[in-house]
């Protein structure tokens, strides 16, 4: 028998779709809070030390700054912070990687036992 000439399309992840829909959110609020409320997020006002409410969702600082719109408009600053993280963490981890992969025979072993294990024990374990 032969393999089927079409096959099916596979089927979405319902975890998958969720955690697009909501980096979609994310990247959203990103790229248009800072537009919108950056007014808002720097304006300081008389409403010092509000508590959270129908007009400030999580209330003023001490100097009557809306802490809602600063956390959105922080946003894209998390984002750039977080992306900036995972590409230093890619370069790093490719070039140890193809310092290993290059090295003489017993400087490789060393490398890799080592790599084992840092893998095998969790951070927290090894703060403690």
């Amino acid at each position: 028998m032969s393999a089927p000439a079409f096959a099916p399309p596979p089927r979405l992840n319902a975890g998958l779709v969720t955690g697009l829909v909501m980096m979609g959110i994310v990247a959203l609020i990103a790229i248009f809070a800072p537009v919108f409320l950056s007014e808002k997020a720097t304006m300081l006002s008389a409403n010092r030390l509000r508590p959270p409410g129908p007009e400030f969702w999580l209330g003023t600082d001490s100097f009557g700054r809306d802490l809602f719109a600063r956390a959105l408009v922080a946003t894209r600053l998390t984002v750039l912070m977080a992306l900036g993280a995972t590409a230093i963490s890619v370069i790093m981890g490719v070039a140890i990687g193809c310092f290993v992969w290059l090295a003489p025979r017993p400087l490789r072993e060393a490398s890799l036992r080592t790599i084992d294990i840092v893998v095998a024990f969790p951070g927290l374990l090894s703060a403690l």
